[in-house]
């Protein structure tokens, strides 16, 4: 069962086995962050991994911690020895016993899911067993974390799969719901909500996620409209609902625009990270790099474009374009195209084991000048320092 990381399960870890934490796991990593880089301090790195919100989990059980004296049976070093048996002396016996760890309690919770995203709704059931956490209140209700919840089903048939919204059914009023998740379920963070179970067990929906516009704004605009009166225009205002109704096929021109583009992006992060050799692109990044690790490095991303690039997404139902790929990679658009034009000499250069940028700086230079590219920025430097002589 997967859980969000504690402060615990960094104790023994090193720098290189906190960016290797990343890294498996960079589609969590926030664009509100600072871009990853292997490079970062330790302490931005742990941040990003403690924060619920972001998404990073693990499988592993939770660290294990040692049992104390009490607070009370504790006395400073510098005290004398006598001093520390008569203090010792005045503490209960069975307060000074290690205090055993309390059982965990767990219940099991019915599940009731209604899947409304196809043409005709799927309705199933489930029960999971998962931690009560109001163990020592005097409430007869059954309080559960959310996410303990939703990492069980995920381990069933009845598993959440595709994307849609998940909302979970008052008890007393069934057409309203609290949304809890939305998104790809792969990744979606199911948050640390606490549920109170009903007696007949938790009720969820799965709807198809909204497809709604963005607010057009409700500023008064201006619309030109032909008058019949000799050619001329007359000006007319619009607001409100007019003004919503006017601007609708712009607005949703650009909020298709986007959604297209950010949902590309993010599957082809998806399906980078599950090649082989992305954990050595990640990691290569502002690093200094021997000539045929450099070489590696754009092969990759080279290989990725060719891949993917005109294909359709499966996500948007678009074709994938160039500059999409360069955003799933974190390359610049001219980077990407550099990758894929290859020359046999300078690829020879770039796959051998030496290192040093200048080397490698004055040897692309010197091929620059000698194969001109006509229109490039190079190429118009060399004709204006050639009219200037």
């Amino acid at each position: 069962m997967s859980r969000h990381f504690v402060k615990a399960d960094f104790r023994k870890l090193k720098k290189q086995q906190l960016v290797e934490l990343v890294q498996e796991q960079i589609e969590h990593w926030p664009s509100s962050e600072q871009a990853f880089t292997p490079s970062m301090k330790v302490k931005d790195i742990e941040r990003v991994l403690l924060n619920p919100n972001y998404g990073f989990q693990t499988r592993k059980p939770l660290p294990y911690t040692k049992t104390y004296l009490p607070t009370f049976g504790m006395v400073p070093a510098s005290y004398s020895k006598k001093v520390c048996e008569d203090l010792i002396k005045n503490v209960p016996a069975s307060e000074l016993k290690p205090k055993p760890s309390e059982p965990t309690i767990t219940v099991a919770i019915k599940l009731y899911i209604d899947d409304k995203r196809g043409s005709e709704p799927r309705r199933r059931s489930q029960t999971v067993t998962v931690p009560r956490i109001n163990v020592d209140s005097d409430s007869k209700d059954v309080c559960v974390r959310w996410y303990n919840i939703y990492d069980q089903i995920q381990l069933t048939y009845a598993a959440f799969e595709g994307e849609g919204e998940l909302a979970l059914c008052d008890p007393d009023d069934p057409e309203y719901t609290t949304p809890l998740m939305k998104g790809d379920f792969r990744y979606a963070n199911a948050g640390l909500q606490n549920l109170v179970i009903p007696k007949g067990g938790l009720k969820v929906v799965v709807t198809p996620l909204p497809n709604h516009l963005s607010d057009v704004g409700t500023a008064p605009t201006s619309l030109n409209e032909p008058s019949s009166e000799g050619g001329m225009h007359r000006n007319i205002k619009l607001t409100g609902k007019d003004l919503a109704v006017a601007q609708l096929p712009q607005a949703s021109a650009v909020v298709d625009c986007a959604l297209n583009e950010g949902g590309m992006v993010a599957q082809l992060q998806r399906e980078a990270s599950l090649l082989p050799g992305y954990p050595g692109f990640v990691a290569a990044r502002s690093h200094r790099l021997t000539f045929n690790r450099v070489a590696a490095h754009w092969d990759f991303a080279a290989k990725f474009s060719a891949a993917y690039v005109g294909k359709k997404c499966s996500l948007t139902h678009t074709r994938i374009t160039k500059n999409a790929v360069a955003q799933a990679l974190r390359l610049g658009p001219t980077s990407l195209r550099t990758a894929e034009d290859e020359a046999k000499k300078v690829v020879d250069m770039v796959s051998s084991d030496r290192k040093g940028a200048a080397t490698l700086m004055e040897f692309l230079v010197g091929w620059e000048i000698e194969h001109p590219v006509p229109g490039s920025k190079p190429e118009q430097r060399r004709l204006c320092r050639v009219a200037q002589k």
